[in-house]
């Protein structure tokens, strides 16, 4: 029995060294395994820091959002990009949209980038007393001609239908803001949120006091964005509101040269005494009371003076070429401000 044990004792080691073999070469494996795979999760070309618009369709599977990336020329394989998603349980979780991508990056940085959905984005900015037509020239730097002019048609954001003789339906209800929105957003889209963020500056604040002052919605558009349009300094809107209630309560014509050069598309310095003479249905020195709808697009300044007017009697005002105003609460005072900023203006 002592002899037939000699033999196993002797095998021992070799198995031994076999087996320690085997973890080395597994080990070796393991190693150039991780190795390799670090390298393809590195960025393609570190040097490269150029962005690449890519847009990953909705729905869009990890494989092919991974193929898609290769053909792109941001990874360097799509097995790696596959496998390391699924390692970090990220199937699924990719967010579509227009990415700005770059060769420079590894994969870790660019799946963490579509997780989160850090998508490109676009800006611009409304500016106080624009009119569609202006507001139109801005969105053509982002959006073809022809979607623009239809969604600038689309009144279906409008809480109300607009009157019929309005010159353009959407006027004074594109809130004057700066804009943040993903690329590709369509331009209905935007021109939707814009109209939303006028009603949203409608607090129930304001409609209350709308209804006090017995206006509409509209007709608190179209009076500020006169104001808007009159006012060089943000402190003369509540003074200049004040003429216009005034005016209004005592039936008196606005007499607001704006919307007369709204109306005929002139600008306000150029008009001629035949202009105010017009009969085009924005003429408040024609026609009594509020125009068809706004001129322009207020800000919220101007809306806060057409709800607060200042409390006073004046019913005339007159701007100097510097910006300042004088007001009258009578003709004869008005006139004797018109000769002073006429003496102004020869200086």
């Amino acid at each position: 029995m002592e002899k037939s044990r000699e033999p196993r004792r002797r095998l021992w080691p070799w198995v031994l060294g076999v087996l320690g073999l085997l973890v080395l070469l597994f080990g070796l494996g393991a190693w150039w395994a991780w190795q390799e795979a670090a390298v393809r999760l590195a960025p393609l070309d570190p040097g490269n820091g150029s962005q690449v618009v890519v847009q990953i369709p909705p729905g869009a599977s990890t494989q092919a959002i991974a193929d898609l990336l290769y053909q792109k020329g941001i990874i360097k394989d799509p097995l790696v990009f596959r496998l390391y998603v699924r390692w970090k349980k990220e199937d699924g979780q990719l967010q579509a949209g227009w990415y700005g991508l770059s060769p420079s990056q590894d994969v870790a940085s660019l799946v963490e980038m579509l997780r989160r959905g850090e998508v490109l984005q676009f800006t611009f900015t409304v500016p106080e007393g624009k009119t569609v037509a202006d507001i139109r020239e801005i969105l053509l730097n982002f959006w073809p001609k022809e979607e623009v002019d239809e969604a600038l048609r689309d009144t279906h954001w409008l809480k109300e239908p607009p009157p019929p003789d309005v010159k353009e339906p959407l006027e004074g209800y594109l809130f004057p803001e700066t804009y943040r929105f993903p690329y590709g957003t369509p331009v209905e889209e935007a021109v939707g949120k814009m109209v939303q963020e006028t009603y949203r500056r409608f607090t129930p604040e304001r409609e209350a006091r709308a209804k006090e002052l017995g206006l509409s919605l509209h007709e608190v558009l179209t009076l500020a964005s006169i104001i808007e349009k009159e006012a060089r300094f943000p402190q003369d809107q509540p003074k200049i509101s004040a003429v216009f209630h005034n005016r209004l309560k005592l039936n008196m014509k606005l007499q607001a040269d704006p919307t007369v050069a709204y109306a005929l598309g002139k600008p306000g310095d150029q008009l001629t005494t035949k202009d105010l003479q017009a009969e085009v249905p924005y003429n408040t020195y024609v026609y009594g009371g509020l125009p068809p709808g706004p001129i322009a697009s207020p800000g919220d300044g101007a809306i806060e003076a057409a709800l607060y007017p200042e409390d006073s009697q004046n019913l005339y005002f007159v701007s100097a070429p510097d910006g300042t105003t004088y007001y009258a609460k009578d003709y004869a005072a008005h006139l004797r401000n018109v000769q002073k900023v006429r003496q102004e203006s020869r200086r």
